[in-house]
């Protein structure tokens, strides 16, 4: 079990917003800041809710975030998302959520603990600008980024390097050789290099066939932490 006391401690001597749920996704306690971010009154309006059944933009990103909170279960080991969408008012807000597994005296997860730190600044508007205005074509159906995102490689389900995943990134989002070379600061020749290597780890012949795969293993959905990092410290 759970010592469900200490958890309510955590939660409510937490510097930003933070709470529980169990291997459902069903929230057993919350702070008002947490509260707050998902745009209820109260924070004993978030006990027994699961992402489905919070107000707006929570609610249209609940597939995701239950998939996320099974991975989080599945693996034992946390995970670190953005969360890029506009508050109640309507106004930009950005944070960076961390999704931790809860484990009880056998160490079998038993729930999730869940914290979000504000992290809204003028890049980061500039970053979810970029993100949720470049569509990404697969498959012959045109994308739209969801506002939530993994950091990092670590749940990557294929092993790329932090450079790749950058070019990958951007080529996901149809920027160009010549584009994403000057973003990154490197030439077209290394961009040219690393494709070959991805279309290469991918196991695929096309960069068209490339783009296919990579959206359907999830990468439009994972930020490259270098270029998360380098955001976030622009306040």
């Amino acid at each position: 079990m759970i010592d469900t006391t200490m958890l309510k401690y955590w939660v409510d001597g937490a510097p930003c917003s933070a709470g529980y749920k169990d291997t459902d996704s069903v929230f057993h306690y919350a702070n008002a800041d947490y509260a707050k971010i998902v745009g209820l009154k109260h924070a004993g309006d978030v006990m027994g809710r699961t992402a489905y059944d919070m107000p707006a933009r929570t609610a249209e990103c609940a597939e995701l975030s239950h998939a996320q909170d099974k991975k989080v279960i599945n693996s034992n080991k946390p995970l670190c998302l953005l969360g890029i969408h506009p508050d109640k008012q309507g106004n930009f807000k950005a944070y960076k959520f961390t999704k931790k597994p809860l484990c009880d005296e056998g160490q079998d997860v038993s729930g999730i603990f869940v914290v979000g730190e504000d992290i809204t600044s003028r890049a980061m508007f500039e970053m979810g600008k970029f993100l949720q205005e470049m569509p990404i074509m697969t498959n012959g159906k045109l994308l739209l980024d969801s506002g939530s995102y993994l950091i990092g490689l670590e749940h990557a389900d294929i092993n790329i390097s932090q450079r790749e995943h950058e070019i990958l990134f951007y080529f996901l989002r149809k920027r160009k050789a010549k584009i994403i070379a000057s973003t990154l600061g490197i030439t077209q020749r290394t961009i040219y290099k690393h494709m070959e290597s991805l279309r290469s780890k991918f196991a695929v012949h096309t960069s068209s066939e490339l783009r296919d795969k990579a959206s359907e293993m999830g990468f439009v959905g994972i930020i490259p932490e270098r270029l998360f990092v380098t955001v976030a410290g622009k306040y």
